[in-house]
């Protein structure tokens, strides 16, 4: 069964959540954006080179410089820096220096009319020369991301003498070339040493392998130029793998932990998310840590009363997980059978154990908080076809339950009264006169061991010479 949580946060610090104290026990959420870790850890210079042929792509100029802005503003940070060149008969560069990345700086720089800049013809060769010069020049280690819709360079033949160039004019510098290929129309395709290649495809491959990069195409998929540039940006930089949360309490510790990814491709997010039961007292330390590009990286927060969001879904979210473990488990006890079956009424979490108690809304446990109160209900039940008149309530029960049973037909004997668990065991049983007319009983929660039922689901079971009735109780 799949459970949904929605959050809107800004994750430019972990999210920490808490709940209130359910069953004397308190229960945390945490989520942390892994970029995070890589923002504190790496300062990248990125050249943005556009080698735009209108022939060989459906997206236009002003498309692929509004999704490059959106991603710089959503991948980048004020520690990065860009610089955007543009194929044409001589090359433009926009900035000529290393641009920071905060968001008024690339909001002012990379402005409406920019793309008009764009050519409608590859110029990859001088492009390229111009681009890595550039990068040589301002950064002995620098990436440069060539997006291309160009077939200027399909064979070897065309493509070798480039790529020779190329590495002759970084041979003294450490410049990663990435390159993402939008090209999506009128290319054709190239049979070398036995392998297809698509468009431009052996050029941008070969010049990304030859200085440890990556290539991208959008051909045959249903990528946008947007997606496709986020999965660049998520290895431009670096590679994280690995990645470990530790939540520690001041004085205490975090138990019955469940720590698991989850990764966007379209927004180019991987966050890691735990939560579990927290004993101790503030601060609270986060602790991330991560191997980026195979050496490890660490990253702590502080968390104090200010910076916590207090709410009930870390504790729901913590008992739907061990709600779903119980629920795969096999042979499970009696006790664990209890705890399911509490868990789910008292955190309205459906399981297939309790799916057939149908939890109405007066079900719920009261918040002592609010100023409404729960409803209950005295219930009145008449069974003619049994000779029998029943009275019961409140139901929910808090703490007594007045049950009156009055006998209408002389023939009908009641033979015994009792609250039974939904594992059928008998929880507490009552002494009654078979003979009266009329019955009373008062149920104080406690079982016939004198201890306190645990909240729950009960059964009131009336047996008689004429037949059984069954009413469902809740005990909150």
């Amino acid at each position: 069964m799949k459970q949904t949580f929605s959050y809107q946060y800004d994750f430019t610090t972990p999210y920490f959540s808490l709940s209130k104290r359910i069953d004397d026990q308190e229960y945390y959420f945490t989520m942390f954006d892994s970029k995070l870790l890589v923002s504190n850890y790496v300062n990248q210079k990125i050249n943005f080179l556009i080698d735009y042929d209108i022939n060989k792509t459906t997206i236009s100029a002003k498309d692929v410089i509004d999704q490059l802005k959106k991603v710089i503003l959503s991948n980048l940070s004020s520690k990065d820096s860009i610089n955007i060149m543009i194929g044409s008969k001589n090359t433009v560069n926009l900035f000529n220096r290393w641009v920071p990345c905060n968001k008024d700086t690339i909001n002012l720089l990379i402005d409406s009319t920019i793309y008009k800049k764009i050519g409608f013809y590859s110029y990859l060769p001088d492009l390229m020369a111009d681009g890595i010069s550039f990068n040589a020049k301002f950064s002995n280690s620098s990436t440069i991301a060539l997006l291309t819709s160009s077939e200027y360079a399909p064979t070897p033949t065309t493509a070798n003498p480039i790529i020779q160039n190329c590495l002759l004019l970084m041979a003294l510098s450490n410049i990663k070339i990435t390159t993402i290929d939008f090209s999506d129309v009128h290319y054709s395709e190239y049979n070398i040493n036995a392998k297809d290649y698509y468009g431009n495809q052996y050029f941008n491959e070969k010049i990304a392998e030859l200085t440890r990069s990556d290539f991208y195409s959008i051909k045959g998929t249903n990528s946008t130029i947007f997606s496709m540039l986020n999965t660049a940006f998520s290895t431009l930089k670096g590679t994280i793998t690995d990645i470990g949360l530790y939540v520690e309490p001041t004085d205490g510790i975090s138990i019955a932990k469940t720590s698991e990814n989850i990764i966007d491709i379209n927004s180019n997010t991987k966050l890691i998310y735990e939560y579990g039961k927290i004993e101790g007292s503030y601060p609270i330390e986060v602790k991330f840590s991560a191997l980026l590009d195979a050496k490890p990286v660490i990253q702590k927060y502080i968390i104090d009363q200010s910076n916590v969001i207090f709410n009930n879904e870390s504790a729901k979210m913590w008992n739907w997980k061990y709600l779903r473990l119980l629920e795969d488990k096999k042979n499970k006890t009696k006790k664990e059978s209890y705890d399911l079956t509490n868990r789910s009424i008292t955190n309205r979490i459906l399981t297939m154990q309790t799916a057939f108690l149908c939890l109405e809304p007066w079900m719920m446990t009261r918040d002592t908080n609010s100023e409404e109160e729960s409803p209950t209900t005295s219930v009145e039940e008449t069974m003619t076809e049994i000779g029998l008149e029943i009275t019961y309530g409140p139901n929910p029960i808090e703490n007594n339950l007045v049950i009156k049973i009055n006998i209408d037909n002389e023939s009908t004997k009641i033979l015994s009264v009792g609250i039974y668990d939904v594992l059928g065991s008998l929880v507490k049983g009552f002494q009654i006169d078979s003979f009266a007319n009329s019955i009373n009983l008062n149920w104080d929660t406690n079982s016939d061991s004198n201890g306190k039922v645990p909240p729950g689901v009960y059964y009131l079971v009336i047996k008689t010479n004429s037949g059984n009735k069954i009413l469902k109780l809740v005990v909150v």
